[in-house]
């Protein structure tokens, strides 16, 4: 039996660039396409969002073999050359042509990989498909089936080292693109002079006191969200993070605070639930121009109001199954008009199995089609999310999702799961 392959050295994978070479071009990328950004667009999307754009533009689609959907082409009649006592004589032969697809970008079958060897694997690349063909004489199956495989062994072996090749790329350029992504839009907001027009002070409220006051109240600082990249940039008000994260505190604390005496909130609804919230909200925080910073509108809202913005909106829900929370959700999302706005949704749980509803609960917010990143888990029941607005993508919405567990009231059958 003979097996002889018809190539010529067109045919060799692997062996035309050094993946070192194509790599160093990749990350001098990076600061070319953060420099070309247009300003506005920078300054009106997410940093995570960009981050992604820029590793997408300076990295490579590794191609990956889809071995279990190769197949043979019907066998084909050839001739191949061969030498007899010096005489070139041409024999009848056999031609077997397997077909592989493959996903990814076919010119990094161009690409030498770090580490190589001297006789690179051969085959043919056309379209999204990698050809092996086998051509020899008195050919068998077992013969045949082993001279392929092997073959789709070495091609695996040389793009798995390129795949690490690239991941180590891939592990320098989203933290030297959010460097540049960082320090260009610093640089365009010191030129717009943001820092002076972007005052939204929460000052204490003297007078009130309750369990939440903290001992050294803090005014909370605002950063502007961005508008469309076709409009130029305008600051708007946004809720700080470390203001959020403490008004998130306040509102875990005085969940805590109904779990702990449940007997007293045990038969209270769900606008009643929510006006014990607005008590120790407003007595820690005050708004720069409106005499009360959180506010109560429509049936469920704890709200912070800014230049006609809602720059702060929580919901609170008894959860009723899946459907409850994605109600809630489509609700926030249709009041939150700029990006970076915050949210919560508090909800209170009167079912026999906690453990259930919030796996339920985590599984409802995976499954929207508006999440974009999360969950960051805060604790055993806050949970930490962020979505894209559903006209804009590009402008985001922090959610963070606190749950609480209340008492059955007697007359009342638990919810479903």
């Amino acid at each position: 039996m003979m097996v002889r392959s018809l190539r010529t050295n067109d045919d060799y994978l692997f062996n035309r660039e050094s993946i070192l070479d194509v790599l160093a071009r990749l990350k001098a990328r990076v600061a070319e396409a953060v420099d070309t950004m247009d300003g506005n667009g920078l300054l009106s999307s997410s940093t995570d969002d960009l981050v992604e754009l820029v590793a997408s533009m300076c990295t490579l689609d590794v191609p990956k073999l889809l071995r279990d959907q190769a197949h043979v082409d019907e066998p084909t009649e050839t001739t191949i050359r061969m030498n007899d006592y010096g005489r070139e004589i041409h024999v009848p032969a056999t031609s077997i042509l397997l077909n592989v697809p493959f996903t990814g970008d076919k010119d990094v079958f161009d690409y030498q990989p770090s580490t190589y060897t001297l006789s690179p694997p051969r085959a043919t690349i056309a379209g999204n498909v990698l050809y092996i063909r086998v051509t020899g004489v008195d050919l068998t199956n077992e013969a045949v089936d082993k001279e392929l495989k092997n073959r789709l062994d070495e091609i695996e072996k040389h793009l798995a080292t390129l795949r690490n090749d690239v991941a180590q790329l891939d592990a320098q350029v989203k933290p030297l693109a959010r460097q540049l992504i960082e320090a260009r839009r610093t640089k365009l907001l010191g030129a717009k002079k943001m820092a002076s027009s972007l005052s939204f002070p929460l000052k204490p409220r003297g007078g009130a006191q309750t369990y939440y006051v903290p001992t050294v109240r803090k005014k909370i600082v605002t950063r502007p969200p961005p508008s469309k990249p076709s409009e130029p940039f305008k600051p708007e008000p946004a809720l700080d993070e470390k203001q959020y994260q403490e008004i998130l505190t306040a509102i875990a604390g005085m969940a805590q605070t109904m779990e702990r005496s449940a007997s007293a909130f045990v038969n209270m609804d769900e606008e009643t639930l929510r006006t014990q919230f607005l008590v120790p909200l407003n007595a820690m925080f005050e708004g720069a121009a409106t005499g009360e910073t959180f506010n109560a509108a429509g049936k469920t809202d704890i709200l912070i109001r800014e230049q006609d913005r809602n720059i702060f909106i929580a919901e609170c829900k008894f959860w009723r199954g899946p459907k409850s929370i994605t109600d809630a959700i489509e609700q926030l999302l249709s009041y939150l008009t700029w990006r970076d706005t915050k949210a919560a949704l508090i909800v209170f749980n009167r079912n026999r199995d906690f453990s259930n509803v919030l796996k339920a609960m985590k599984e409802t917010i995976e499954a929207n089609p508006h999440k974009k990143r999360g969950p960051v888990i805060e604790s055993e029941t806050r949970f930490r999310y962020v979505f894209g607005n559903p006209t804009d993508a590009a402008r985001e919405i922090t959610l963070t999702v606190l749950a609480f567990d209340l008492p059955v009231p007697s007359t009342q059958a638990p919810a479903p799961t």
